[in-house]
Formats: structure tokens, C-alpha cells, sequence
């Protein structure tokens, strides 16, 4: 193989190598229902409370909408979500401003944490379980988190105040400049190529 070809072969297949590791990724919130889950959602977590494998989840109390677009940025590595951080904007409620996060259902137990936020409102902690609908997955392209601020159904794990969250997310990924720029360096590559051997 002609050696410009071989280059920019490695050139476009390298995006392709990248995409298989670790990827930045933005999540977006949207809003909706599914299987009896309704998102996106900030509510005081006051009563209607339920255990389950040991952890109280409380899902009643006043209710604020979180506004779809908001956005949180992270990394995405299979079905695992990690770094996660950004602001929630939250109509007529606090705002969830997010300085950590790690999701990963695909690694967790049933009725375990397979994921939390930290946030400016405490850490939620969301459970694998078979929740109603979608509550508590994560397919590659859409997030569905419910939990509450506390992680045991103890008056020593929670916070004050008390908050659940129903959130709802379209995860994207974010192509990185170096991506785009081998892409870029590989079709040009084929191009000249081409010419050359056509003598144009």
C-alpha cells in the first residue's frame, strides 16, 4: 500500500480507536414520563416513603420542575458515567448545582447504589432496582436517575432539607478537537492521494 494511503487510513480510523475509550459527554435534561416514571423533577422528600433493600426512598412533597436543556458534562467509558458536573436550573425551587458525579449500573447489584451526585443539596444516591419504567437505567443514550439525599433509611444519613430527585437525560458525546482533526487530516490525506495518482 502506498505509504500517503497507509497514513491517512491510521488518520480515519483513529477517531474510531478514541470513540472506543473513555469520551467526554454531555447530559441534557428532559422531561416526560414512562412506565409510570414521570422526569425531570426537584421534590421535597417529606413523605410517602417506601424501603426497600434497606434504604428509605420518599416520594412525595412539593414538587419544582427542572428546565429541559440544562446541562451537566462528564465522562463516558462503556455504561460508565463518571466526572459528572454543571448546574440544573430548577423552576421556583434551589438550584442542583452538580460538582460530582458517578453512574454505573452495569457493575452494581440489584437493591446497591449504582450511582450518586454531589451536589450544592447533598449527595443523592440513586439504587439498582427495578424501579417503575425506566427509573435507575442507563442504555448509552438515555439516563433515568430517582433517589433521594441520603443513602440509609437512618435520621443519621440524611440532610436537611430532605430532597428527591426524578431526573430524565439525553447523553451525547462531545467530539474532541483532536478527533476532528485527525478526521480532518485523513480526508484531506485520501484526497491528495487521489490526485496525485490521477495526476491532477
Amino acid at each position: 500500500m502506498h505509504r500517503s494511503y497507509f497514513l491517512a487510513l491510521i488518520c480515519l480510523l483513529s477517531p474510531g480507536l478514541a470513540s472506543a475509550l473513555a469520551t467526554p459527554v454531555t447530559l441534557t435534561s428532559t422531561s416526560g414520563s414512562d412506565g409510570g416514571f414521570a422526569y425531570s423533577f426537584l421534590h421535597d422528600a417529606t413523605s410517602n416513603c417506601i424501603t426497600i433493600g434497606g434504604t428509605e426512598f420518599c416520594q412525595s412533597g412539593a414538587t419544582y420542575a427542572i428546565v429541559n436543556g440544562s446541562t451537566l458534562s462528564g465522562t463516558l467509558d462503556g455504561l460508565h458515567l463518571y466526572g459528572l458536573s454543571g448546574t440544573l436550573d430548577v423552576t421556583s425551587g434551589p438550584d442542583i448545582v452538580v460538582t460530582d458525579g458517578d453512574i454505573d449500573f452495569s457493575v452494581s447489584a440489584p437493591d446497591t447504589f449504582g450511582g450518586s451526585l454531589t451536589t450544592s443539596l447533598g449527595t443523592f444516591h440513586f439504587l439498582d432496582h427495578a424501579f417503575a419504567g425506566p427509573a435507575n437505567s442507563f442504555d448509552g443514550t438515555s439516563l433515568y436517575l430517582w433517589g433521594n439525599n441520603w443513602d440509609s433509611g437512618t435520621a443519621v444519613g440524611h440532610v436537611d432539607p430532605d430532597y428527591g430527585v426524578d431526573l430524565g437525560f439525553v447523553v451525547t458525546v462531545v467530539p474532541e478537537p483532536g478527533t476532528l482533526l485527525l478526521l480532518s487530516a485523513g480526508l484531506a490525506g485520501l484526497g491528495w492521494s487521489g490526485r496525485r495518482k490521477s495526476g491532477c
